[in-house]
Protein backbone atom coordinates (compact mmCIF):
# COMPACT_ATOMS: atom_id res chain seq x y z
CA UNK A 1 0.00 0.00 0.00
CA UNK A 2 2.80 2.41 0.87
CA UNK A 3 4.68 1.38 -2.26
CA UNK A 4 1.72 2.32 -4.45
CA UNK A 5 1.40 5.58 -2.56
CA UNK A 6 5.12 6.24 -2.97
CA UNK A 7 4.93 5.42 -6.70
CA UNK A 8 1.97 7.76 -7.02
CA UNK A 9 3.91 10.50 -5.26
CA UNK A 10 6.91 9.90 -7.54
CA UNK A 11 4.65 10.03 -10.60
CA UNK A 12 2.98 13.25 -9.42
CA UNK A 13 6.33 14.85 -8.64
CA UNK A 14 7.61 13.78 -12.06
CA UNK A 15 4.55 15.22 -13.81
CA UNK A 16 4.78 18.44 -11.81
CA UNK A 17 8.48 18.72 -12.64
CA UNK A 18 7.81 18.16 -16.33
CA UNK A 19 5.03 20.71 -16.24
CA UNK A 20 7.34 23.24 -14.58
CA UNK A 21 9.99 22.44 -17.15
CA UNK A 22 7.52 22.98 -20.00
CA UNK A 23 6.43 26.30 -18.48
CA UNK A 24 10.05 27.33 -18.10
CA UNK A 25 10.79 26.27 -21.67
CA UNK A 26 7.86 28.35 -22.90
CA UNK A 27 8.98 31.29 -20.78
CA UNK A 28 12.49 30.78 -22.06
CA UNK A 29 11.29 30.71 -25.65
CA UNK A 30 9.27 33.88 -25.09
CA UNK A 31 12.30 35.51 -23.55
CA UNK A 32 14.47 34.47 -26.48
CA UNK A 33 11.93 35.86 -28.93
CA UNK A 34 11.66 39.04 -26.93
CA UNK A 35 15.42 39.42 -26.87
CA UNK A 36 15.67 38.80 -30.61
CA UNK A 37 13.01 41.39 -31.40
CA UNK A 38 14.80 43.92 -29.22
CA UNK A 39 18.02 43.08 -30.99
CA UNK A 40 16.54 43.82 -34.38
CA UNK A 41 15.18 47.14 -33.13
CA UNK A 42 18.35 48.30 -31.50
CA UNK A 43 21.70 47.56 -33.04
CA UNK A 44 23.72 48.74 -30.06
CA UNK A 45 26.61 46.47 -29.16
CA UNK A 46 26.12 47.11 -25.45
CA UNK A 47 22.52 45.94 -25.66
CA UNK A 48 23.60 42.89 -27.62
CA UNK A 49 26.09 42.00 -24.88
CA UNK A 50 23.45 42.50 -22.18
CA UNK A 51 20.90 40.37 -24.01
CA UNK A 52 23.45 37.65 -24.63
CA UNK A 53 24.33 37.67 -20.97
CA UNK A 54 20.67 37.35 -19.98
CA UNK A 55 20.20 34.51 -22.42
CA UNK A 56 23.21 32.71 -21.06
CA UNK A 57 21.91 33.24 -17.51
CA UNK A 58 18.58 31.71 -18.51
CA UNK A 59 20.37 28.76 -20.09
CA UNK A 60 22.40 28.23 -16.94
CA UNK A 61 19.22 28.38 -14.82
CA UNK A 62 17.53 25.90 -17.14
CA UNK A 63 20.44 23.46 -16.87
CA UNK A 64 20.47 23.89 -13.09
CA UNK A 65 16.75 23.10 -12.88
CA UNK A 66 17.22 20.03 -15.06
CA UNK A 67 19.95 18.72 -12.75
CA UNK A 68 17.77 19.41 -9.69
CA UNK A 69 14.92 17.51 -11.32
CA UNK A 70 17.20 14.52 -11.97
CA UNK A 71 18.38 14.61 -8.33
CA UNK A 72 14.79 14.78 -7.10
CA UNK A 73 13.88 11.74 -9.19
CA UNK A 74 16.82 9.78 -7.79
CA UNK A 75 15.93 10.81 -4.24
CA UNK A 76 12.34 9.71 -4.71
CA UNK A 77 13.41 6.35 -6.07
CA UNK A 78 15.80 5.90 -3.15
CA UNK A 79 13.02 6.82 -0.73
CA UNK A 80 10.80 4.09 -2.17
CA UNK A 81 13.63 1.54 -1.80
CA UNK A 82 14.32 2.61 1.77
CA UNK A 83 10.65 2.36 2.72
CA UNK A 84 10.43 -1.14 1.26
CA UNK A 85 13.58 -2.17 3.17
CA UNK A 86 12.18 -0.69 6.39
CA UNK A 87 8.91 -2.59 5.99
CA UNK A 88 10.81 -5.84 5.37
CA UNK A 89 13.00 -5.32 8.43
CA UNK A 90 9.97 -4.42 10.55
CA UNK A 91 8.25 -7.67 9.55
CA UNK A 92 11.41 -9.65 10.37
CA UNK A 93 11.71 -7.92 13.74
CA UNK A 94 8.09 -8.72 14.58
CA UNK A 95 8.62 -12.36 13.65
CA UNK A 96 11.79 -12.61 15.75
CA UNK A 97 10.06 -11.00 18.72
CA UNK A 98 7.27 -13.56 18.47
CA UNK A 99 9.79 -16.40 18.31
CA UNK A 100 11.61 -15.01 21.35
CA UNK A 101 8.36 -14.78 23.31
CA UNK A 102 7.52 -18.40 22.38
CA UNK A 103 10.99 -19.60 23.37
CA UNK A 104 10.78 -17.84 26.72
CA UNK A 105 7.34 -19.32 27.37
CA UNK A 106 8.72 -22.83 26.74
CA UNK A 107 11.65 -22.52 29.15
CA UNK A 108 11.77 -24.79 32.16
CA UNK A 109 11.45 -23.24 35.64
CA UNK A 110 15.04 -24.24 36.39
CA UNK A 111 16.31 -22.39 33.34
CA UNK A 112 14.31 -19.29 34.32
CA UNK A 113 15.80 -19.54 37.80
CA UNK A 114 19.26 -19.91 36.27
CA UNK A 115 18.74 -16.79 34.11
CA UNK A 116 17.42 -14.91 37.14
CA UNK A 117 20.57 -15.79 39.08
CA UNK A 118 22.73 -14.72 36.14
CA UNK A 119 21.03 -11.33 36.03
CA UNK A 120 21.48 -10.93 39.79
CA UNK A 121 25.19 -11.72 39.44
CA UNK A 122 25.47 -9.16 36.65
CA UNK A 123 23.71 -6.55 38.81
CA UNK A 124 26.04 -7.29 41.72
CA UNK A 125 29.10 -7.02 39.46
CA UNK A 126 27.88 -3.69 38.09
CA UNK A 127 27.29 -2.43 41.61
CA UNK A 128 30.80 -3.57 42.59
CA UNK A 129 32.37 -1.75 39.62
CA UNK A 130 30.46 1.39 40.53
CA UNK A 131 31.69 1.20 44.09
CA UNK A 132 35.25 0.71 42.90
CA UNK A 133 34.95 3.71 40.57
CA UNK A 134 33.65 5.81 43.45
CA UNK A 135 36.51 4.68 45.64
CA UNK A 136 39.08 5.41 42.93
CA UNK A 137 37.63 8.86 42.38
CA UNK A 138 37.75 9.54 46.11
CA UNK A 139 41.35 8.37 46.43
CA UNK A 140 42.64 10.03 43.27
CA UNK A 141 41.01 13.41 43.87
CA UNK A 142 40.68 13.94 47.60
CA UNK A 143 39.04 17.15 48.67
CA UNK A 144 41.22 19.45 50.71
CA UNK A 145 41.06 19.31 54.48
CA UNK A 146 40.41 15.59 54.84
CA UNK A 147 42.82 13.57 56.86
CA UNK A 148 44.46 10.25 56.05
CA UNK A 149 42.43 8.57 58.79
CA UNK A 150 39.24 9.65 57.02
CA UNK A 151 40.43 7.97 53.82
CA UNK A 152 41.56 4.92 55.74
CA UNK A 153 38.01 4.57 57.15
CA UNK A 154 36.57 4.84 53.65
CA UNK A 155 38.97 2.18 52.35
CA UNK A 156 38.15 -0.11 55.29
CA UNK A 157 34.42 0.36 54.66
CA UNK A 158 34.89 -0.44 50.97
CA UNK A 159 36.92 -3.54 51.84
CA UNK A 160 34.05 -4.78 54.04
CA UNK A 161 31.62 -4.16 51.18
CA UNK A 162 33.89 -6.10 48.82
CA UNK A 163 34.04 -9.02 51.24
CA UNK A 164 30.23 -9.01 51.54
CA UNK A 165 29.99 -8.94 47.75
CA UNK A 166 32.37 -11.87 47.43
CA UNK A 167 30.43 -13.86 50.02
CA UNK A 168 27.14 -13.20 48.18
CA UNK A 169 28.74 -14.09 44.88
CA UNK A 170 30.20 -17.33 46.29
CA UNK A 171 26.79 -18.36 47.63
CA UNK A 172 25.13 -17.67 44.28
CA UNK A 173 27.84 -19.61 42.44
CA UNK A 174 27.38 -22.51 44.84
CA UNK A 175 23.64 -22.56 44.06
CA UNK A 176 24.37 -22.37 40.32
CA UNK A 177 26.86 -25.23 40.54
CA UNK A 178 24.30 -27.30 42.42
CA UNK A 179 21.67 -26.56 39.73
CA UNK A 180 24.19 -27.38 37.04
CA UNK A 181 25.14 -30.62 38.78
CA UNK A 182 21.46 -31.59 39.12
CA UNK A 183 20.83 -30.81 35.45
CA UNK A 184 23.90 -32.72 34.30
CA UNK A 185 22.85 -35.76 36.25
CA UNK A 186 19.34 -35.43 34.72
CA UNK A 187 20.76 -35.22 31.19
CA UNK A 188 20.34 -31.47 30.51
CA UNK A 189 23.20 -29.36 29.18
CA UNK A 190 23.81 -25.95 30.84
CA UNK A 191 26.73 -23.64 30.03
CA UNK A 192 29.70 -24.05 32.39
CA UNK A 193 30.14 -21.35 35.02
Amino acid sequence: MQVAEAESNVRKAHEASEERLDIMKAAHQREVEKLLSQYTRQQSTSEIAELTSRLQTRDVMLEHLKSELALAKRDQEELVRVKLREETLQRRLSGLQEELAEAKAQQSPEMRHFESLQSKIQAMEDKYRERERGLQNGVLSPKGGRSDSHWAQIVESKNRQIEQFRAELDSILAVLRQIQHNKMSAGYRIPTI
